[in-house]
C-alpha cells in the first residue's frame, strides 16, 4: 500500500513531519509555537491541532499522508433492519442442502424487503455478504459435516521412511534461475 503513494504526498508528509516533530515532543504547545507552525505549513491552526493529533498517535511521517476519500473497508451503510433481514436469509435460505444460487438468495431478500417496507439492498452487497461467511461454515451448512471435515480438517498420522529414498517428494513451485557459465 504504501509503495503505491506518490512521491509529491511522501515529501510533503516529510516536510510536516520535521516541523512537527519537535512539537509532539513537548507536553502542551503554545499558541506561538502552533502559530508558526501553521505558518510554516501554510494551514490554519485548527488544522495544524490535527495535523499534530495525528502525529503524535505514532511519531511516523506516513501518519501525515493524506487519507483516501469515501468510505472506509468494511463499513456499511445499510440500515439495521436490511443487515437483519440479509443475515437470517443468509443463515436460513443459503446455507442449506438445498444449496440455492446467490441470484435466488437476493430475490428472496428483495421478497422480504418488500415485504418489510425497507429498500432491497444491490446484488453486489449480498454477493459480499455471502463472501465474509467463513468457508468451512459454508461448506458444512450446504454439503455437510463430512465433506467440511474432509476439506478443512489436518490430515492425522505420519509418513514413515526406512531407507534412503524410499519417500521423494517434489516441488514444482517456479523460480526465476539464472545459471551463469564460464563457458
Amino acid at each position: 500500500m504504501l509503495e503505491s503513494v506518490p512521491d509529491e504526498d511522501w515529501d510533503e508528509a516529510v516536510r510536516k513531519a520535521a516541523i512537527l516533530a519537535p512539537l509532539a515532543e513537548l507536553e502542551s504547545c503554545t499558541t506561538e509555537q502552533i502559530d508558526e507552525a501553521a505558518r510554516s505549513l501554510q494551514l490554519s491552526r485548527p488544522a495544524v491541532y490535527r495535523w499534530l493529533a495525528r502525529y503524535k498517535q505514532d511519531l511516523a511521517a506516513s501518519s501525515l499522508l493524506p487519507e483516501t476519500r469515501g468510505r472506509k473497508r468494511g463499513s456499511t451503510q445499510l440500515s439495521c433492519a436490511q443487515e437483519r433481514i440479509i443475515q437470517e436469509a443468509i443463515r436460513g435460505f443459503y446455507l442449506s442442502p438445498q444449496r440455492p444460487s446467490v441470484a435466488a438468495l437476493h430475490r428472496s431478500i428483495a421478497l422480504d424487503c418488500f415485504q418489510a417496507g425497507v429498500p432491497k439492498p444491490a446484488y453486489k452487497t449480498i454477493r459480499a455478504r455471502v463472501k465474509a461467511v467463513p468457508p468451512p461454515q459454508l461448506v458444512r451448512a450446504r454439503q455437510g459435516a463430512r465433506v467440511a471435515a474432509n476439506q478443512f480438517s489436518p490430515i492425522r498420522g505420519n509418513v514413515q521412511a526406512d531407507h534412503p529414498l524410499e519417500l521423494v517428494q517434489i516441488d514444482h513451485t517456479l523460480v526465476d534461475v539464472i545459471i551463469v557459465d564460464e563457458w
